[in-house]
């Protein structure tokens, strides 16, 4: 995919490991989305791969921040994309996931 114009799209959640509770689900603009099952106030399991996907134009490059970490992935034919971030301690302290997105625009 060659990018004319790169645009940052972010969508954010707070997510709180220790405390319990689901809202709306996530969506991101243009199309990238993060699957319904992670909103706001949401659990995590600690201690194991935590697996984050979700939908977005065919070759869309897609960009999970966790934390200290940063995983990418591409979105493929079926237009989906999906990214595992290491596994997580246990931790009282909210905790931002942000999916991000770089998408060309037509010239």
């Amino acid at each position: 995919m060659i990018m004319n114009k790169r645009m940052m799209m972010r969508v954010a959640a707070v997510l709180l490991l220790g405390s319990s509770g689901m809202t709306a689900p996530i969506k991101a603009p243009a199309g990238v989305a993060v699957s319904p099952l992670f909103s706001d106030h949401m659990v995590l399991q600690r201690d194991k791969p935590l697996p984050v996907w979700g939908t977005a134009p065919a070759g869309t490059h897609v960009t999970v921040k966790f934390g200290s970490q940063e995983k990418s992935a591409e979105a493929d034919t079926n237009n989906t994309w999906r990214v595992k971030l290491d596994p997580v301690k246990l931790s009282d302290k909210p905790q931002k996931l942000e999916i991000l997105s770089a998408l060309s625009q037509p010239p």
